[in-house]
């Protein structure tokens, strides 16, 4: 699978940066060479560069066998007339799957109504629907189960992470303790790569590549440098405990915020100074 990603997540709409036409093009050879299942475009907000989605997107070369997913906070479908809607998405050309951003960390503003006209045109366009929660405290459960009924669409929950303006107002989500059970875990992004505009090609999409850019082993500039470099192989056949006894931190404390796999690996990795040797 392939994603690419035209924004960090610590940057907000007056911040947007553009994919260059270097990077279109290593893109569309990527996308040309490796006949990704599923390419997903994500954060900034992707319906900003249509014209840049369809480019890559037609350069797959079995696009009709393959899957084209956004991820938006459905900014266009406040207008309940449908209009708004139409004239978005029907401009991306090859559209499959659509994920609704709906929390006030994406900016959200919709209202039951929107997200149901949205979920129509979706299901009248054979387009997939699902909807994203990010949840930063158990009672904001209650919210997003009241969505999922009345709009009677699955709805995946996100605990917020520490990454980004999360971390810097502290508004992740609150564990009661350290939960063991996420050493056993592999990271959850494993089975795909991202793209971060400017940066290159990485595994991490996460704390550990937001809040440590400094560290270059994080990210390689083609995809094959990347696949084959230590932090790839080691995130990708590993769990955290194996990595926490790799790096000889048996004897780490950890604290309840670790519970997250992103958390987690992003601790680790700050008291593991070797992380440039993979690049």
């Amino acid at each position: 699978t392939g994603r690419s990603k035209t924004n960090g997540r610590n940057k907000g709409p007056e911040e947007r940066t553009r994919l260059t036409e270097e990077e279109i093009s290593l893109l569309d050879s990527t996308i040309k060479n490796y006949s990704p299942e599923l390419i997903i475009f994500t954060g900034g907000e992707p319906t900003f560069y249509i014209s840049e989605i369809n480019r890559l997107a037609s350069s797959h070369p079995n696009i009709g066998k393959s899957k084209v997913m956004i991820t938006t906070n459905g900014w266009f479908a406040i207008d309940s007339s449908h209009s708004s809607i139409v004239n978005t998405l029907s401009k991306i050309d090859y559209l499959t799957d659509l994920q609704l951003s709906c929390d006030v960390f994406h900016g959200s503003k919709l209202s039951i109504k929107n997200i149901i006209s949205l979920k129509d045109y979706c299901e009248k366009n054979s387009i997939n629907f699902n909807i994203s929660i990010c949840i930063s405290d158990p009672m904001e459960l209650l919210e997003a189960q009241k969505i999922a009924s009345e709009t009677e669409t699955r709805v995946t929950f996100q605990k917020v992470d520490l990454s980004g303006r999360a971390k810097k107002n502290r508004v992740d989500f609150k564990y009661p303790s350290f939960e063991p059970e996420v050493l056993s875990k592999k990271c959850p992004n494993r089975d795909q790569i991202s793209y971060h505009c400017s940066e290159g090609f990485s595994l991490c999409c996460g704390n550990t590549f937001f809040n440590k850019p400094q560290h270059e082993g994080l990210v390689h500039k083609n995809i094959e440098q990347h696949y084959h470099s230590d932090f790839f192989q080691r995130m990708f056949n590993k769990n955290f405990g194996e990595i926490r006894k790799e790096f000889h931190l048996e004897n780490e404390y950890f604290l309840p915020e670790h519970s997250s796999p992103c958390n987690i690996c992003e601790y680790l990795y700050s008291k593991w100074s070797g992380i440039s040797e993979s690049n």
